[in-house]
């Protein structure tokens, strides 16, 4: 079993399929290589065929991998190719996978932002799933891309990193933070054996021209004779790492023990001014440097601390940037020389939002016209019932529940079950719902740590599927959704209290991140479906929420604090007791909902209430309140619990006019008031 590096005991492995164990497969390693006809992929290929104990099958879709990279493999008997794409369910017996696909280069990653999260997700579950039902050692080739404009240099594995959620990168750089994820909760959950590489910048033969990067620019530019575009300020920084000593790594780490994350890239670092200087002088002197704009969210700096990889696989880079150019210049002369005209590349032109579509034909019709018709996903739940309340007190509004009922209640909405504007369907999220409506409420999604880390694939699959689906609705239909985001999207957040622009810091790899990663993920969906196809988006970051209907024990502070005091058990408070949290009574959360739903602000927007207690205050206010003679006890803390939470509301004050009005003192007895009518328990005269 390897190294393990994340928080929780990992399951032993599942058994390797009984196939593997038949005479034919004794003799041969199969490897399974995803994304093999690109970049990295091929040179990977290259390396694992040199032995004869390995069979190698590629898949790929050649979006932006190129049968001309493997032309040499095909027809070779130990040697397979198969066109696919890996957000559909592949079956083939192996022993190893290397999981490559996905676009690398922002060029082809935003030019269908939403495919490349689906690649990073719905690929890696299922090159996951294969893995479980094989019981095959399994590779991601995550990427510095996860640490984002980093706080911390050089960068260590141990680094959560300064990622923008929202931004036009986000498609890959949370892509690859929510497949990691993935594979530790697959490797929890499932004992599945993982290895995961974060690479570097790499550059070397078989590149594509003109995909964006900074090595092929420069040198492609350099063998026409155009200037070199150094984006500004040329102070930026990157660390350049030859394809053959990425290859070296990933494969010391799947031969090794160790589970990672470990970085795999060379840590000498060069400007860009400094590289285009190096290009210059080395293909050719004559063209010149020029300045450029920049993009949105490009790194200041990038370099890999590398110290894991040296002492765990005994890997570091023996080709230093001036000997690679030359072996890729080479490569380039010959393609370009080869072609009348460099390949053009997509179009990067999903960085403004489209006009939204229109609404479905069906909206137009006699029938739909007199109200608007909601949908509100997790609507049997605590918030989400709440909601309805609200909505239904408008009369002209339809309003339609969709909610599996993991964590949610019929309790919690029989007073509207029959009612004729009301709706209740059994539904999973995770599956394609068909309804006409105008607006979508997406809550759908345990909130609890006890419920969401029940099972972390699931929750993850609830985020990001489930966001999908319903984007995939408001497209059809033409509606408008609001995702309830939350606050761990700031994870242990370093900026208090916390605005909107701040990135967070949150750990990948942890045992909350099927929830904060998944989180994140679906703010990302949300802002690029709302590039790509104009979709009217609204996100709310909710913060730590209280009132009636919440689930008894959930795990949740407020909950557990006000089911102990009415027991008379002892109020168990996680040590130190010094962290901090902020609580908004449930009424003013579902105001705010709505106002932001209703403006026209797409957000994200903090939803929550800024009186900040710690932890220990708040169980002597639930002491105090209810049962004086209870005792506080302390208890150990769980894993990542951040130290301190207060949203910023400066943005919801001016932007929505809401401010929360409930004071934790006036909410807390109305919240009694309901969980002793549910436990059975009378207040003490």
């Amino acid at each position: 079993m390897a190294a393990n590096a994340s928080n929780g005991a990992a399951k032993q492995p599942p058994q390797p399929s009984p196939l593997r164990f038949s005479k034919f497969f004794q003799s041969n390693m199969r490897i399974l290589v995803t994304g093999g006809a690109g970049f990295i992929g091929s040179h990977l290929v290259d390396r694992l065929m040199e032995n004869e104990k390995n069979e190698v099958i590629v898949v790929d879709n050649f979006f932006t991998g190129s049968k001309d990279n493997l032309r040499k493999w095909i027809g070779h008997p130990r040697f397979e190719l198969i066109r696919h794409d890996v957000t559909e369910q592949l079956l083939v017996e192996v022993d190893q996978i290397y999981h490559l696909a996905c676009p690398a280069s922002p060029i082809f990653y935003k030019y269908n932002p939403v495919k490349t999260i689906k690649t990073n997700v719905i690929g890696t579950l299922n090159m996951l799933g294969l893995a479980k039902r094989v019981g095959a050692r399994i590779l991601l080739t995550s990427t510095s891309e996860v640490y984002g404009d980093p706080l911390v240099h050089p960068q260590p594995e141990t680094y959560w990193g300064n990622v923008n959620p929202i931004g036009v990168r986000s498609c890959y750089d949370e892509g690859k933070r929510v497949a990691e994820t993935l594979m530790f909760d697959y490797h929890r959950q499932h004992g599945i054996e993982i290895r995961i590489a974060r690479i570097f910048n790499t550059y070397g033969p078989r590149m594509n021209i003109d995909d964006g990067r900074v090595v092929s620019n420069f040198i492609a530019q350099a063998l026409r004779g155009e200037p070199l575009t150094v984006q500004l300020p040329g102070t930026q920084t990157r660390s350049f790492c030859y394809v053959s000593d990425m290859v070296d790594g990933l494969i010391r780490l799947m031969e090794g023990e160790n589970t990672g994350p470990i970085n795999i890239g060379n840590p000498g670092e060069f400007t860009m001014t400094e590289l285009a200087e190096t290009v210059k002088e080395l293909i050719n002197p004559d063209v010149e440097i020029k300045m450029v704009e920049n993009t949105p969210d490009d790194p200041r700096q990038r370099k890999p601390d590398i110290t894991k990889a040296k002492e765990l696989l005994g890997w570091e880079p023996k080709v230093k940037l001036r000997d690679g150019l030359p072996l890729m210049e080479e490569d380039f002369r010959l393609r370009l020389e080869d072609l009348a005209m460099a390949s053009k590349s997509p179009k990067d032109d999903n960085q403004d939002g489209k006009q939204p579509p229109l609404p479905s034909p069906l909206r137009f019709s006699k029938f739909f016209q007199p109200n608007m018709r909601i949908l509100i996903t997790g609507g049997a739940g605590f918030i989400g019932s709440h909601l309805v309340d609200r909505l239904m007190e408008n009369e002209k509004n339809e309003v339609i529940v969709a909610d599996n009922y993991f964590t949610g209640s019929k309790d919690n909405i029989k007073h509207w079950i029959g009612h004729p504007r009301f709706e209740l369907i059994r539904h999973d999220v995770t599956e394609t719902l068909l309804v006409e409506v105008d607006r979508i409420y997406h809550l759908a999604c345990p909130a609890s740590p006890i419920y969401y880390k029940y099972n972390p694939v699931k929750t993850i699959k609830t985020n990001v599927i489930g966001t999908l689906n319903m984007l995939g609705l408001a497209k059809r239909v033409g509606a408008r959704i609001l995702l309830t985001s939350t606050s761990e999207v700031y994870g242990d957040p370093l900026v208090h209290p916390q605005p909107e622009t701040y990135w967070g810091n949150v750990n990948p790899n942890g045992v909350r991140s099927c929830y904060d990663e998944g989180k994140r993920v679906a703010e990302t969906l949300m802002f690029d479906y709302h590039r790509q196809h104009g979709i009217e988006i609204r996100v709310a970051r909710i913060f730590n929420t209280y009132g009636p209907r919440m689930n008894i024990d959930d795990g949740r502070v407020v909950s557990n604090f006000i089911a102990q005091a009415i027991r008379g058990e002892s109020l168990t408070v996680q040590s130190p007791g010094s962290q901090t949290r902020s609580f908004c009574y449930v009424s003013d959360l579902v105001d705010g909902l709505i106002r932001l739903m209703e403006g026209s602000d797409t957000g994200p927007i903090n939803l929550g209430n800024p009186g900040e207690f710690t932890v220990l205050e708040l169980a002597q206010t639930v002491k105090e309140l209810i049962n004086p003679a209870v005792e506080i006890k302390t208890v150990d803390n769980t894993p990542d619990d951040p130290k301190q939470r207060k949203p910023d509301i400066t943005k919801a004050k001016e932007v929505l006019g809401w401010e929360p009005k409930f004071a934790l003192k006036d909410g807390l007895p109305l919240m009694e008031d309901d969980f002793r009518k549910r436990l059975g328990v009378a207040k003490a005269k």
